[in-house]
């Protein structure tokens, strides 16, 4: 019996000095704790070669996205233009305004009609109408364009109701693919910045679909671009890839307000502004940012996503039912014809 006592004290003598010496500790049934997931350095790798390879986690549930997007008090006027070029001026409209200060506005004026697809003829008319327009401005004020800038936005009244009623082709499963990666609903209305729902759509610069993704993104994320197949154009699995886009600016950023912004200006340009600027704030960042590459469209594509994210959400207020027409026969899937100029 002393002897069998004897041996139970040396075992437990032995593992007593492993755990003294090493830290170690043999459990009886607990199993091992998993390591934890490697972090990426950002800065040893390029933005393709992350999109390629990194692991996506979720943002941290605490995070109340209904909170996320409101309005900041330092966008509110340039989330009201948006809202009225989305809402109130269609696109045989153009309103002249200070790029710099969007509540200042200089006139506006009815453009030649162009159908759709638009000839070149028409849109060099309507340029020339707008030259015309900034001269007299111009002459008005005593001034030359070297003292005062004046830029012409079109209106998108009229695109804009079309895409509300495009985007009920879309976006139950946007909203799904979102909530798999634990995205914000809201950001699922982006596509109305992008492209307003048009799946046919094709920027200048080759990205196409309603994410607007470009050839060698697509590529790099597995999508087949080619003359015979186009998957840019395949809504399920081009938001995939916009998923994961703004998923891994969200972890590179760690604010969603720029991770959307990141969408239009990339994450590297966004990451400077924070480097640079020492702020996260967007507003801040959309303020101060002096950056060639950070121009007109990258500062106003966060005040773009809240206009269209809030007319969205209001749209009956904006436009009246769209989706419940001649007779409340649902439309839904189908466009709308064009408003024409001043409804």
């Amino acid at each position: 019996m002393k002897q069998a006592f004897g041996i139970y004290l040396m075992f437990g003598g032995i593992l007593i000095g492993m755990y003294m010496i090493f830290g170690v500790y043999l459990p009886s049934h607990a199993g091992l704790p998993a390591p934890a997931a490697q972090e990426i350095s950002y800065s040893e790798k390029t933005d393709q070669e992350i999109l390629a390879t990194a692991k996506y986690s979720h943002p941290k549930k605490e995070e109340p996205a209904f909170s996320l997007f409101t309005v900041p008090d330092g966008l509110k006027k340039e989330v009201d233009f948006w809202t009225k070029i989305y809402s109130v001026y269609t696109s045989d409209e153009a309103v002249l305004h200070d790029p710099f200060n969007l509540g200042k506005i200089y006139g506006t004026l009815t453009l030649p009609h162009c159908d759709e697809p638009p000839a070149k003829e028409c849109l060099t008319l309507r340029e020339e109408r707008i030259e015309d327009e900034k001269k007299k401005i111009l002459d008005d004020l005593g001034t030359t364009a070297d003292e005062v800038k004046i830029r012409a936005q079109v209106g998108q009244k009229d695109k804009f109701k079309n895409a509300i009623v495009a985007a009920q082709g879309f976006l139950a499963d946007i909203e799904k693919i979102f909530a798999e990666y634990q995205l914000p609903k809201e950001i699922s209305r982006l596509p109305f910045v992008e492209s307003m729902f048009n799946n046919d759509s094709l920027s200048h610069s080759g990205a196409a679909g309603i994410w607007q993704l470009m050839p060698s993104t697509a590529r790099l994320l597995g999508l087949k671009v080619t003359k015979a197949e186009d998957e840019r154009r395949d809504p399920v699995k081009s938001t995939r890839v916009a998923a994961k886009h703004l998923l891994r600016d969200y972890k590179r950023l760690g604010s969603w307000p720029l991770a959307v912004n990141a969408y239009n200006s990339g994450p590297s340009r966004l990451a400077n502004a924070v480097a640079v600027l020492g702020t996260t704030d967007i507003v801040k960042i959309i303020k101060n940012y002096d950056n060639p590459a950070y121009g007109f469209a990258a500062r106003n594509f966060y005040p773009c996503f809240l206009a269209a994210l809030n007319i969205y959400e209001r749209r009956n207020e904006y436009f009246g039912d769209l989706l419940q027409l001649n007779g409340g026969q649902d439309i839904s899937g189908q466009l709308i014809n064009a408003d024409k100029a001043h409804e």
